[in-house]
């Protein structure tokens, strides 16, 4: 809940704002929701430019940068697995 209250001359006006909370996500997690979105967006790109006349320079980099995510994404959910080893009580909770 968000309140504010105005004062307009001699009355004040009180407004009430709801919604309802984001649901809270740690940030290994979105970190690697990032990282599953930016590999998506590359394959795209090299799919794109395999399917064109772009210098295969340019495909090689998407390549590169497709296999150092690839290699982040494996590293983080290492840790998260790691970090769910010894917390079991998260083990439930937390599904990626």
């Amino acid at each position: 809940m968000f309140q504010l209250s105005i004062d307009v001359g001699k009355k004040t006006l009180d407004l009430c704002l709801f919604r309802e909370p984001e649901p809270w996500i740690p940030r290994p997690l979105r970190r690697r929701d990032t990282l599953v979105t930016d590999s998506s967006r590359e394959k795209n790109k090299l799919e794109k430019c395999l399917a064109t006349n772009v210098p295969l320079v340019v495909a090689k980099s998407i390549e590169n940068v497709l296999r150092n995510l690839s290699a982040e994404l494996e590293h983080l959910e290492a840790l998260i697995l790691t970090h769910l080893d010894q917390h079991p009580e998260l083990k439930g909770i937390m599904i990626f």
